[in-house]
């Protein structure tokens, strides 16, 4: 994914991750970027064009402020974007290709 890439890397998990807080329709003052839990394992290769396909979920303070996500999960899809990562995030519902 990031090919030991540090920074590369940094900028995938903050593009999940800031995908998941805009799609509860939020931002980062009301969810803790720690209480975001991505699976690594679960980024999986979609496309051509290097799409990655990541499961995440909530914990702590962000699962009391936002119940909709209790016993839910979001899907995350990232692609890359020359320097940068565009992930867009969706609340139970896998996207195509990842079944």
């Amino acid at each position: 994914m990031a090919k030991g890439d540090l920074e590369k890397a940094s900028a995938l998990l903050w593009s999940i991750k800031e995908a998941v807080v805009k799609a509860l329709g939020c931002a980062f003052h009301l969810v803790d970027p720690r209480q975001i839990t991505v699976s690594p394992s679960a980024g999986v290769v979609v496309g051509e064009n290097g799409e990655y396909t990541f499961h995440v979920g909530l914990s702590g303070k962000a699962l009391a402020r936002f119940p909709i996500a209790v016993g839910r999960s979001f899907w995350v899809r990232s692609l890359p974007q020359s320097k940068m990562w565009l992930s867009i995030a969706l609340l139970d519902r896998r996207p195509a290709g990842c079944e």
